[in-house]
């Protein structure tokens, strides 16, 4: 019987039996499963595939953000250093190509200027321009008044840079400005010539290069442009009003002024006490000391300020903890006029 079963002959019927159980099992099993999941019909539309979501529109950075006009704190002398930050009022983009030193320029917001007769003859000039270029930002013109006579190109190629983008502009001075001393310096700013080529903008911001914008500061100038004259704080015995070596003004006030035939400078008088009485005289908005020195700190000391002007000849005593909160007065040099 075992010899039987396991002979060659009968081993392969078995195994064709066996093979035709296998595919009779197979078969039935795939004819169970379609019982179970039958395919969808080829022109239901529910079965096409989800056509691919269409791309998202490309919204610019700008349109998202929220414009609100730059708020004026409620009180003349509200500490501007507890205010939120609001955003910058977005003003239009500053003109881009060729600028004409020798004519008016416009402006449709906030400038800043830097007057030198000789650029070449001040070594800081181009460092500290570039400096107050990056903390002001792009939307803020940044004129170089100058002679023309005097004028030469830098090498620096970030001046070439921002020449060319139209931040940096140059203006030349009428070729019979001579200016050699303090009251020079006075005489000429309190003459209308100045103020009429700022007359556009909105507010001037006047530096030099004794003095500096800190980049620590949690403040920026925007927070100060309802004023209408600020700048760092005169302690009483040099005299009153604010500093004009740091300062933001209003040029049509200040133009409204040096236009007064009325009011004349008197020879021991400087411009910016000068203006910042007459100013006064006109109900102008004028910021306590201190808010003014939240803005700069020259004679009156102040921590952490937005800027300094002349601190090595002002605030030598605190000149440690000034370098340590504000590195960049390591750019400055002392004003050839200090």
């Amino acid at each position: 019987m075992l010899a039987a079963i396991t002979s060659p002959k009968n081993r392969r019927g078995h195994k064709a039996i066996l093979a035709l159980v296998l595919f009779v099992i197979m078969v039935a099993s795939w004819h169970t499963r379609r019982e179970h999941h039958p395919p969808p019909p080829k022109d239901d539309p529910k079965t096409k595939p989800a056509p691919a979501p269409a791309p998202e529109k490309y919204v610019p950075v700008s349109s998202a953000i929220t414009v609100e006009p730059i708020t004026n704190p409620s009180k003349p002398d509200s500490d501007t250093s507890q205010r939120a930050l609001a955003p910058m009022a977005i003003r239009p983009p500053r003109q881009k190509g060729p600028f004409s030193p020798h004519e008016k320029p416009q402006f449709s917001g906030p400038v800043a200027f830097i007057m030198e007769l000789d650029p070449s003859a001040v070594p800081n000039i181009i460092t500290v321009m570039l400096h107050f270029a990056t903390v002001l930002g792009p939307d803020w013109p940044i004129v170089l008044v100058t002679l023309e006579r005097n004028w030469r190109m830098p090498k620096s190629r970030p001046f070439h840079r921002l020449m060319r983008e139209g931040q940096f502009r140059v203006l030349y001075l009428p070729p019979q400005t001579a200016i050699t001393d303090h009251h020079s310096v006075s005489v000429f700013l309190t003459s209308p010539w100045l103020w009429e080529q700022f007359e556009t903008a909105d507010r001037v911001l006047i530096f030099q290069p004794d003095g500096i914008l800190c980049s620590s500061s949690p403040q920026s100038v925007e927070d100060f442009l309802e004023w209408d004259m600020i700048g760092a704080p005169i302690s009483f015995p040099h005299g009153a009003g604010y500093n004009g070596g740091l300062t933001m003004r209003n040029p049509k006030l200040m133009l409204e002024i040096a236009r007064d035939p009325n009011l004349k400078l008197g020879p021991e008088d400087a411009e910016d006490q000068w203006f910042y009485e007459r100013a006064k005289e006109r109900g102008a908005h004028l910021p306590s000391y201190d808010v003014a020195k939240k803005f700069s700190v020259e004679s009156i000391y102040y921590d952490e300020p937005m800027g300094y002007h002349q601190p090595s000849r002002w605030q030598i005593n605190n000149i440690d903890k000034i370098l340590k909160w504000c590195p960049e007065v390591g750019m400055l040099q002392n004003g050839r006029f200090a």
